[in-house]
């Protein structure tokens, strides 16, 4: 059996990237895991990643390897690793791998402190040629820089061994403790009435007194209730986020949720708006179209798509983003409302997606 390491540079001491491809992202010698360098991508608000295709056989998994760091005290960005398969064409075959690292998880690299991540490969499928990797941060304000040093995806040759022999069955378990004592019995019926004695003669009516007179006029009321306020507006809690979530190509995420309450009669008027940037992989052509779409308890109000094609230079690497905003009146009768904006993200030789400031109000009238 022998174990190969596809991954070329990937310990950062060509003291270059290449054959590493990038944006935002450079070498460095002020940390590293092990030797003397490591890869740095720019934190904040920055779409930074490094990638590099790999030669790669159908049939063949492996492992995959990398430490993560981060310099100074702020906050680290997410990260998110994926590996595909290609063909020679750069045509998408299927997905060995996809893994988001937490920012939580990302330790300071001042400490001598570093992640190392280990994953299990998928097979690669028939007509693969060549696998890309793509290590990205998700881009979040105020967060820090990403390092990361020793990338390697292992292949490992060679037959694997039969399967050991079952081991022995365990002992028998202690018996369990006697149950709870069963409920009291019900209650005996009630004895029977004794019989009701006898009614006594009716007296005889006195005379009617005189009239007594006029007493003191009592003190006033309490002042009532202030009525019913006019009809007017009533802005709900806004929801709103500028934090970077991930989104699945392919799956409906509810990225933004707000709860208000109306009365027959009401109207309420929604204003949303999302920023989504997607990553298109290294396919000459590409397709990808955004559904963003408003609910109201669960069921669909109003849907609307925008929908991109084009073709670029074959193993190139783009990102491209996109604002959607939709405004609706609801009038959805009395009761709670929950209203969610939803956002899917479909298409082709698309690698990664994700949707950063957000928002959604709503508007009580009448």
């Amino acid at each position: 059996m022998s174990i190969q390491n596809l991954v070329v540079n990937g310990g950062f001491e060509f003291e270059i990237l290449a054959p590493w491809i990038g944006a935002n992202s450079s070498v460095t010698s002020q940390f590293s895991h092990s030797g003397f360098f490591s890869a740095r991508m720019l934190g904040g608000t920055s779409n930074s990643f490094i990638a590099q295709f790999v030669p790669a056989e159908q049939g063949k998994g492996g492992e995959f390897l990398a430490s993560f760091a981060k310099p100074g005290l702020l906050p680290a960005p997410s990260v998110a690793i994926q590996i595909i398969y290609l063909d020679d064409d750069f045509n998408f075959l299927s997905s060995g791998l996809f893994a988001i690292i937490p920012s939580s998880r990302i330790p300071v690299a001042d400490n001598g402190t570093w992640l190392e991540i280990y994953q299990t490969i998928e097979p690669a499928p028939e007509g693969t040629t060549q696998a890309f990797i793509l290590i990205i941060n998700l881009p979040q304000t105020g967060t820090s820089d990403i390092l990361v040093d020793d990338v390697a995806l292992l292949e490992i040759e060679g037959d694997r061994g039969p399967t050991g022999a079952t081991g022995a069955t365990g002992p028998t378990g202690a018996t369990g403790p006697t149950g709870a004592t069963g409920p009291t019995g019900a209650t005996g019926p009630t004895g029977a009435t004794g019989p009701t004695g006898a009614t006594g003669p009716t007296g005889a009516t006195g005379p009617t007194g005189a009239t007594g007179p006029t007493g003191a006029t009592g003190p006033t009321g309490a002042i009532g209730p202030t009525g019913a306020t006019g009809p007017g507006s009533i802005l709900a809690a806004p929801a709103q986020s500028n934090a970077p979530q991930s989104l699945t190509i392919g799956t409906e995420f509810s990225v933004l949720t707000t709860t208000v309450t109306t009365l027959a009669g009401q109207s309420v008027k929604l204003d949303s708006m999302a920023e989504i940037d997607i990553i298109v992989g290294p396919s000459a052509s590409f397709q990808y179209s955004i559904g963003f779409g408003l609910y109201r308890n669960g069921e669909v109000i109003v849907q609307v798509s925008e929908d991109q094609q084009d073709e670029k230079s074959a193993g190139s690497i783009r990102i491209y983003s996109d604002i959607p905003n939709l405004n609706w009146v609801d009038i959805p009768g009395a009761g709670t409302q929950t209203y969610e904006l939803r956002i899917i993200v479909t298409g082709s030789n698309l690698l990664t997606a994700s949707v950063n400031t957000r928002s959604l109000t709503a508007v009580i009238y009448g």
